[in-house]
């Protein structure tokens, strides 16, 4: 299905969607795969309008279906952020009022009951997934954070969650150009030229060099795994470069960088990469 384009892709789960309307566990991997590849073939950026609708529906009839609340919830969750960046507060409410009061993560209780066991491989591998959704838990928290900050106009305050965020991701060893997100958002708000393109300088580069998660003393045990029959690292540098055209087209044509357009140095970057 990737390999024909967006189109095609949109066609044949339009197709899986009608053969079988009730399952929301299968309409929730069709949405979800589509606005995958489309953000990684750059097509959600160029064409969103075109498609966001119809994924959004499916979406929506996810969280009418009976069946697996879990991915009941994921889509709702989806929607209401969605909802939110659309000024749609009231749908977005709808949907956050859907979701159930956090419960308890047993991923903790169950290492204790592992490592009581000694099956410490096992306790090992839910820890560090529990580190690893704790981790990007933070960043959105910083992220918000900042952006608060921003808006208050406290450029200061700003610029220190923005560190926080980037020590952070380097402490934790996390993968690719994670330490960049936030000071390169935050160089992106201030319409910083000079700023701005070295961080994007600096993501293209480590995007698109090998990555060393396995080595992590973080998460040896989730990644130093053979992962599809290949070592996690592989798998991510082909992932890495999938989502390089998205992220091309991103800046390319997104709002955020805008202000670039027509700076040679911006457009040459880019040329550099868009291969």
């Amino acid at each position: 299905m990737e390999e024909k384009g967006p189109e095609a892709a949109v066609d044949a789960a339009e197709q899986k969607v009608r053969e079988y309307p009730n399952c929301g566990k299968l309409i929730h991997m069709m949405a979800s795969m589509v606005q995958g590849l489309m953000m990684m073939s750059g097509g959600w950026s160029t064409d969103r309008e075109k498609y966001e609708e119809k994924i959004y529906s499916w979406y929506e009839r996810v969280t009418e279906c009976s069946g697996d609340e879990q991915v009941k919830n994921a889509a709702a969750y989806m929607l209401a952020s969605e909802y939110i960046k659309k000024k749609e507060y009231e749908k977005a409410r709808k949907m956050i009022d859907s979701l159930p009061k956090q419960q308890a993560d047993k991923r903790i209780l169950n290492a204790r009951l592992l490592l009581a066991q000694e099956k410490h491989d096992e306790a090992a591998v839910l820890l560090e997934r529990k580190l690893t959704d704790v981790l990007n838990d933070l960043s959105i928290v910083l992220s918000m954070l900042m952006n608060i900050a921003f808006e208050e106009g406290d450029m200061k305050r700003a610029e220190k969650i923005a560190s926080a965020g980037e020590q952070t991701a380097l402490l934790y060893d996390q993968w690719g150009y994670s330490p960049l997100l936030l000071p390169m958002d935050l160089a992106l708000k201030e319409k910083d030229v000079e700023k701005s393109i070295g961080y994007i300088r600096e993501t293209l580069r480590m995007l698109t060099e090998p990555q060393h998660m396995s080595e992590s003393v973080f998460y040896c045990h989730i990644y130093g795994k053979e992962t599809f029959g290949r070592k996690y690292d592989e798998a991510m540098e082909t992932y890495a470069e999938k989502i390089l055209p998205g992220l091309l087209a991103e800046m390319k044509t997104g709002k955020d960088y805008a202000f670039q357009q027509g700076n040679e140095e911006f457009e040459e970057l880019i040329r550099a990469y868009d291969k």
